[in-house]
């Protein structure tokens, strides 16, 4: 019964910090004043000016360009080429309906174990000659 009245009070007790035993509190004197707890407040300079900002604000910089490219520079590149087919091609858009446009180029940084490698991406883009979807 001991375990479950002192379990019960520790679970559903007053869970305050309010001290107890009243003869444990401490005085102490630092400069012929009697400190209680903020003893900080005693021993510094009241005389002192209050500083403006407390921290001084973090610079906020501008995002580096071209960090991403300068960081995968020397790392083995794998091509990886998506295109369609003449026959794919042809369905889309027609015979000699289509035109080639710049690849889209798109890469991804991928780490293996011991061995890290970039895949690079070679997706075809192509549009329309007639209505250029």
């Amino acid at each position: 019964m001991e375990q479950l009245i002192l379990a019960n009070k520790n679970r559903f007790g007053r869970s305050s910090e309010k001290m107890e035993d009243a003869q444990q509190l401490r005085f102490a004197e630092v400069d012929g004043t009697i400190v209680f707890f903020n003893e900080a407040e005693a021993v510094c300079d009241l005389e002192a000016p209050e500083p403006e900002t407390l921290e001084p604000a973090p610079e906020r910089r501008k995002k580096a360009t071209g960090k991403k490219a300068q960081d995968m520079s020397g790392l083995p590149t794998n091509r990886i080429d998506h295109y369609m087919t003449e026959e794919e091609l042809t369905a889309e858009f027609g015979e000699n309906g289509w035109k080639q446009l710049p690849d889209a180029i798109t890469r991804r940084y991928r780490f293996i174990p011991a061995k890290v490698e970039v895949d690079e991406h070679h997706v075809g883009v192509y549009a329309s000659k007639t209505d250029g979807h």
